[in-house]
């Protein structure tokens, strides 16, 4: 929800944009959604946002309780970066209900009713019962050791998204790396581009269309109130204009300012390290989980060639 709630805060004009900026971007070292980091340091204005986010929409019943089972069928994170619950699902219809502190947010019934493969009936909840069951279901999750295996990929080989997996681990450079991720995300989109997270600023570094990547490597964008917003997200699913106003990276992900681009950011050490931007995927049952997959398997391989390379400057 941080894309979202940091576009409202900045055309209310409720801060000022450089201290917005300055937050959405201190949820992003801190990997924690806007909203939660707004309740820190603007407790007061905080009060004011949760007010009119729960005004209007219906409140999920006072004693509610999370769905593990459901939970422990989303992508690692997922509900933590919506600020959404799932708790139920009813036998019927099939449709989830979700408690999250922005009902309006309409990212939360795309992402969750992807994943599940429901409809999706939002609830509006108080952030701090929200921190609270996600905190109990966190300590609760099962590990890669122990518990039910994720969810299947859908529409896509298994053992595919398998070998790109293997093929980031054997990466021997990050530019190597990012080529590999790169020609990977080329199986289940129109294009894809790899851009790493520099001070202010986003480089270009792969693309997944062989005749487009010099320019994509010359590609400088500077980190705007849309991009900082997605990093400090993890994630953007929506209008292209909403995470950067910027001709070239529309030219070459073939989008206008309207249409919908996707992005996800992978971390090491905690730290943005690289931005995968995506134009229409073209395997949407199979497309977040596989490159959940790969954005956990480029960040290990990121951070074992970091290691390397700094226990090799110690020579």
């Amino acid at each position: 929800m941080t894309v979202e709630l940091y576009e409202r805060l900045r055309l209310s004009g409720a801060l000022p944009e450089a201290e917005l900026t300055r937050l959405a971007l201190d949820a992003l070292r801190r990997e924690r959604p806007l909203l939660a980091i707004l309740g820190e340091e603007r407790p007061t204005l905080f009060e004011g946002v949760e007010r009119q986010l729960l005004a209007f929409a219906p409140r999920a019943p006072r004693a509610w309780a999370p769905s593990r089972a459901l939970y422990e069928r989303l992508a690692p994170g997922c509900c933590e970066r919506l600020l959404a619950v799932p708790i139920a699902q009813e036998p019927r219809t099939g449709t989830v209900d979700v408690a999250c502190a922005d009902p309006d947010d309409a990212t939360v019934e795309a992402e969750l009713g992807h994943q599940l493969r429901a409809s999706i009936r939002r609830w509006g909840a108080p952030l701090d019962e929200l921190l609270d069951r996600l905190a109990s279901l966190a300590r609760a999750r099962p590990t890669a050791s122990g518990g039910p295996a994720s969810a299947p990929l859908l529409g896509a080989a298994e053992d595919e998204v398998a070998q790109v997996a293997a093929a980031l681990g054997g990466a021997t450079s990050p530019e190597e790396l990012t080529e590999r991720l790169a020609r990977g995300l080329a199986r289940l989109a129109r294009v894809a581009l790899v851009l790493s997270v520099r001070s202010g600023r986003l480089e270009g570094r792969a693309s997944s269309l062989a005749d487009q990547r010099e320019e994509v490597r010359a590609l400088r964008l500077p980190i705007g109130a849309g991009l900082a917003a997605a990093l400090a997200a993890g994630a953007h699913r929506g209008a292209l204009v909403a995470l950067a106003d910027e001709p070239r990276l529309g030219r070459l992900l073939g989008l206008g300012p309207s249409d919908e681009a996707h992005a996800r950011v992978i971390a090491v050490e905690g730290r943005p390290a690289l931005v995968v931007l995506v134009a229409e995927p073209t395997l949407r049952a199979s497309f977040d989980h596989a490159l959940e997959g790969w954005a956990a398997a480029a960040s290990a391989a990121l951070e074992q060639l970091l290691i390397s390379r700094k226990a090799n400057q110690l020579r």
